[in-house]
């Protein structure tokens, strides 16, 4: 008799583990949306850059392994525009250098430089050596934030 009154208590029991098995796996589907929806923002809207593979280093448990990679980078310069030249006078030999000048789109300014490190999956650790030259995506509003491209492709 005293398992038809445990019953209930039972069922309210199942119950309550079925709402928080739901909840947490809706949980972990929103993150991971969250983190995907990051990752196609990155891809579709940041700067591309080459950098340089510093070193190699892994971390962590040989079931739960941690890569990193130390890479250093210059992040892309604003382009500036220049003025046209006053060409008020001026000969016409004059007019036709400043023309040429003006239609150069040479930018000596460089990025700012940065030594950073940034988690990998194994496969790039496995394929990039120090030395290689790989690109990197990261948004203008956060150049920390750096991604392998062929990673998120």
């Amino acid at each position: 008799m005293t398992k038809y009154k445990d019953l209930p208590k039972n069922k309210k029991i199942e119950r309550i583990a079925y709402i928080s098995f739901g909840v947490l796996v809706v949980f972990i589907g929103i993150i991971i949306f969250i983190v995907k929806a990051k990752d196609r923002k990155i891809l579709e809207d940041g700067i591309r850059v080459e950098a340089m593979v510093n070193s190699l280093s892994k971390s962590g448990t040989t079931k739960n392994t941690n890569y990193h990679m130390n890479i250093s980078m210059f992040t892309k310069a604003e382009e500036t525009k220049k003025p046209k030249s006053d060409t008020t006078n001026k000969t016409e030999s004059q007019k036709k250098f400043d023309e040429i000048l003006d239609n150069l789109t040479i930018n000596p300014k460089i990025g700012k430089y940065m030594g950073i490190s940034i988690s990998c999956n194994s496969d790039s650790y496995n394929k990039y050596k120090p030395g290689d030259k790989i690109t990197v995506v990261y948004l203008k509003e956060d150049s920390t934030d750096v991604r392998i491209l062929s990673e998120l492709e």
